[in-house]
């Protein structure tokens, strides 16, 4: 006779589930969705804190989801490396800024779509932001990819390019208190703003002797508000004017910096800190090796801080750390140098424009480098290479606008899971 079947427990088989979804790969986020939409007692686990709190722990790393992009307008702006697949951004936010803590930044124009979708309704969801009425202004949008999320802002009028200055670079970053920005996507957010002003009397214009400000902004998504500008006189500049160097800038602590070329003439190029917390600028030389360099990159050093990554056209690999003392003096100590000719897939080594350092992953020591063959990370302490593969593009260092390249990295956020299925629920219903 047939021993009669072992009939478990409720919990038991909950238990069991539990062991099975948290072990889905973060690299496939929708796959979570999808279990989500299972059932009602499937939903509450994986929108429940304790499943966060195992998933984040097991796979500790959040997983790089695909890359961002703007210098090619025929190919979408969020390509993916695996089959997490978000609906991309309209055609009006259409110049990726910045992407960090899981979100993206977007500049965008919104009035000429606005004119061409006249007569439809927003297809903004309730809830989102929509800072200051005026026209003109510098228009952008913070994006979440895994929930599709999108909050409108505008910059202050000072930041409007058509009134004071044309460059300009944006920062997004998680606004929470000692987050470890594993899956924060959803909470509130802080933008850092700055723009070149450039100031000059009418007999300057013949000698050059060009003046540039910069000015500085925080927007917070709590109180919906910026923070009343601060700046700094970065000097004499060339007559062609300074202007933002468009590479990803690097979050260290709580301080946001960028590259700026003071000199397009001459190569001159500094490093603009921006202390969130003092509400500070700083500007920084860079080492002598790098002063007239085509190609540096900003990276979080570790524990050293601020680093810079320089390549020369031998292909040879400079790592630097700094520190900057009370009174603003730079202090840099090279780290490391190391020959990537043999490391690097390149077919031209000699041409300077077949190779460029484009974007890091923050926090890793992996930078990105984009060569006439492909694009690829590199770990620097670990020396491995993996080449950035999609199936929708392929691309290589074709083109000099080609500056800069984000890579989406995130866990999919429980809470957006759950937001996920009370939009399918709605529609059900309806």
């Amino acid at each position: 006779m047939m021993a009669p079947p072992v009939v478990r427990e409720l919990w038991e088989m909950e238990e069991l589930v539990e062991e099975i979804l948290v072990r889905i790969p973060p690299e496939e986020p929708a796959v979570l969705v999808r279990a989500s939409l299972a059932c009602k007692p499937w939903c509450r686990l994986l929108s429940g804190n304790t499943f966060r709190n195992r998933y984040l722990t097991l796979h500790k790393t959040p997983p790089i989801l695909g890359f961002l992009q703007s210098w090619e307008d025929h190919v979408e702006r969020f390509v993916p490396t695996t089959n997490f697949c978000p609906q991309n951004p309209d055609r009006r936010e259409s110049f990726v800024m910045d992407c960090r803590h899981g979100r993206v930044l977007l500049e965008c124009d919104w009035d000429e779509a606005e004119k061409e979708d006249e007569g439809e309704e927003d297809d903004m969801e309730e809830g989102d932001l929509d800072v200051g009425e005026e026209e003109g202004n510098l228009k952008m949008v913070v994006w979440d990819p895994v929930s599709g999320s999108r909050t409108k802002l505008r910059g202050l009028d000072m930041f409007d390019p058509d009134i004071n200055g044309t460059s300009y670079w944006g920062t997004v970053l998680c606004a929470l208190d000692g987050c470890n920005h594993a899956a924060c996507n959803l909470g509130p957010f802080f933008v850092a703003l700055t723009t070149l002003d450039m100031q000059y009397e009418e007999d300057e214009i013949q000698e050059g002797n060009y003046m540039s400000q910069v000015w500085a902004s925080i927007y917070s998504s709590e109180t919906r508000e910026w923070t009343s500008p601060t700046s700094i006189h970065i000097g004499g500049v060339g007559r062609f004017g300074a202007y933002v160097v468009g590479r990803p800038s690097v979050l260290v602590g709580q301080a946001v910096h960028l590259l700026l070329r003071r000199d397009p003439t001459a190569s001159d190029i500094c490093i603009l800190k921006y202390d969130l917390g003092t509400d500070r600028l700083t500007a920084i030389d860079l080492p002598g090796m790098c002063v007239s360099s085509s190609n540096p990159l900003l990276i979080s050093a570790g524990d050293s801080g601020l680093g810079l990554v320089h390549l020369d056209q031998d292909m040879m690999c400079f790592i630097c750390s700094v520190e900057v003392s009370v009174d603003g003096v730079a202090s840099w100590t090279l780290l490391r140098e190391m020959d990537l000719k043999t490391l690097v897939p390149i077919r031209k080594p000699m041409k300077l424009s077949s190779r460029k350092l484009v974007g890091c992953v923050e926090g890793t020591g992996i930078i990105i480098v984009v060569t006439d063959l492909g694009a690829f990370t590199v770990d620097l302490k670990s020396l491995r290479l993996r080449k950035l593969s999609s199936k929708r593009y392929k691309f290589t260092c074709t083109r000099d606008a080609f500056d800069n390249l984000f890579l989406y990295t995130s866990f999919n956020n429980p809470t957006a899971v759950a937001g996920a299925v009370a939009v399918a629920e709605t529609k059900i219903s309806k």
